[in-house]
């Protein structure tokens, strides 16, 4: 616990400019709330609607090997145990997977399974579970493959109650850690 809240003054101070006196009340906050994960995407988003930007050079934690860490983290986001459960379950399978990690538009991941790949295929997926996949693979510094191209109709929906896809939102979450595209791969940021 004292690690993390080290960890989140540092990004604080750091990455989002507070003073050492404000960033140590929103640590006791915040640590105190286990909001880590929320913390971090709480300012980092109200940092870019404030028109500053972000240098996206804090370190991601390592995988987490207990739940109780990990919900810690990411508890915040689960609307039920049920929801919680799939997600502890599918963040150690991408941190742990020895096959490679692919994402994109549903039949392309699951044309890519099939040559061997890891993908989210879980019963009680969520958005929220798909997120913890996603963060499962960031937090183990894992590469992930596209299985669909970056373009307009993969990324965009003519729903306008949802108008991006799932592919576009976990391009976001990795761009967010830091990772960019290589080729047909989206690669962790150098530590």
């Amino acid at each position: 616990m004292q690690r993390n809240a080290e960890v989140l003054k540092e990004i604080l101070i750091e990455d989002y400019g507070l003073t050492k006196e404000h960033a140590q009340a929103a640590t006791i906050t915040l640590v105190g709330l286990g909001a880590t994960y929320f913390a971090r995407n709480y300012f980092k988003r109200n940092q870019k609607h404030a028109g500053q930007t972000s240098s996206n050079h804090y370190q991601t934690a390592s995988a987490y090997d207990n739940r109780v860490d990990f919900e810690r983290s990411y508890g915040v986001n689960f609307s039920n145990r049920t929801e919680a459960n799939a997600a502890w379950r599918v963040y150690k399978q991408s941190s742990r997977s020895k096959e490679e990690l692919v994402i994109g538009r549903l039949d392309d991941t699951a044309a890519r399974e099939k040559l061997g790949f890891r993908r989210l295929n879980d019963s009680d997926w969520t958005i929220n579970v798909n997120d913890a996949w996603i963060q499962g693979g960031i937090d183990a510094r894992k590469k992930f493959y596209l299985g669909s191209n970056i373009d307009f109709k993969n990324l965009r929906t003519d729903n306008p109650k949802y108008p991006t896809t799932v592919f576009f939102r976990e391009l976001k979450q990795l761009r967010d850690a830091g990772y960019k595209k290589v080729g047909n791969y989206m690669v962790p940021p150098s530590k």
